[in-house]
């Protein structure tokens, strides 16, 4: 496909639209998604253009574009996307261009599929499940799934089960789920489960030994001191202080975090905005020596001023910053102060929650800008 040129993208957004949906959607994603034209993103929003890729019947799916839906076009793209139509020898690749979001159809979809592939030999799951009434566990695993695969004998995993608050089954203790696990002949297995709202609700993790992916789900400050090198994307979630020391057992047990987001509207302590000091009450400089994106956009000031201030955090790679505007405003003392520098310094992305055009005391704040 030949990219247009400046007359065709001067014409009205209607006509271009009844253009391109007479093309092949994947030629046109191919072509122009991503070439920061304002105009064209707004266009490749319609549903047309994401609900269904077909990457089978596509004569031109040549390698360079392949590796282009691979690395940038499907990790971009895929909350739109509703059909994906794969050939087998690519399916693989895809799947794990793309983290996907948590599902709430495990038993209704991921179950049923997993079953007709009684020819597998080799499966590596990871699981985000949310709202159901009982955890997964290995008795589970067993015979709803694995009962299924007669020639498997590789089975890698990584499953979390967020119970629903509702939930009318007796909740099982981690004891309990550890030895339902023992039953599996697939190698070394292990499970924690993490509470919150005060036991309320919780998170059950299952996972094959050794730990390999790089991807937990979300963790809440009761999470165990259990060291997880291989994860570099985490998020942590709770409606109780985080304190100084948890943070400081995160850096201890992953060690390799790269992106890590933090939700938490309870202050971090009782001390009226302590924000505002500079101090570090006898506590030891967290760092995080890897850590290159930091999402507190749900957090309370504290949570900012913990991870920027030097005196508290030290955050020598990071390079972007997801915030709510206002704070970042307060926490830098209107972008002066000195103490929040340094941890600010080589941050090139910064987003904010609302639509602002940045100052030039902001643009001289973030040098990298």
């Amino acid at each position: 496909m030949n990219p247009f040129d400046t007359d065709l993208l001067d014409l009205p957004n209607e006509i271009l639209l009844i253009i391109l949906k007479k093309l092949d959607n994947i030629d046109v994603l191919y072509s122009l998604f991503g070439i920061n034209n304002h105009q064209i993103e707004i266009l490749l929003q319609d549903d047309i253009f994401t609900n269904t890729l077909n990457l089978v019947t596509t004569s031109s799916i040549t390698d360079l574009k392949f590796e282009r839906f691979c690395n940038y076009i499907l990790p971009r793209s895929h909350h739109c996307i509703k059909k994906l139509i794969l050939e087998t020898s690519s399916m693989e690749r895809i799947l794990l261009a793309v983290s996907y979001d948590v599902t709430m159809n495990y038993d209704d979809l991921v179950v049923p599929l997993l079953r007709r592939m009684t020819h597998l030999e080799k499966l590596t799951l990871y699981l985000r499940i949310l709202h159901r009434n009982a955890f997964i566990d290995g008795t589970h695993l067993q015979n709803e799934i694995l009962d299924y695969m007669p020639q498997l004998h590789t089975f890698k995993f990584y499953i979390s089960t967020q119970e629903s608050i509702f939930s009318s089954f007796p909740r099982k203790s981690n004891s309990d789920i550890e030895r339902t696990l023992t039953n599996i002949k697939y190698g070394q297995m292990a499970s924690i489960i993490d509470s919150y709202s005060g036991g309320l609700e919780a998170i059950c993790h299952i996972y094959s030994l050794p730990f390999t992916f790089s991807r937990l789900g979300i963790i809440t400050t009761h999470f165990p001191m259990i060291v997880f090198d291989t994860v570099t994307h985490l998020s942590a979630y709770d409606m109780i202080p985080m304190e100084h020391e948890f943070f400081i057992r995160i850096s201890q047990t992953f060690p390799m975090l790269k992106y890590f987001s933090i939700q938490n509207d309870r202050p971090l302590s009782f001390e009226r905005n302590e924000w505002e000091s500079d101090k570090n009450v006898s506590y030891s400089i967290i760092e995080f020596p890897h850590l290159i994106s930091l999402d507190v956009t749900c957090a309370n000031i504290d949570y900012i001023a913990q991870f920027l201030l030097e005196t508290k955090t030290h955050l020598p790679c990071l390079t972007e910053l997801k915030v709510n505007y206002y704070r970042l405003q307060k926490v830098t003392m209107n972008f002066t102060r000195d103490t929040t520098r340094k941890n600010c310094c080589k941050i090139n992305r910064l987003f904010v929650n609302v639509s602002i055009v940045f100052s030039k005391d902001v643009m001289e704040y973030f040098p990298s800008l």
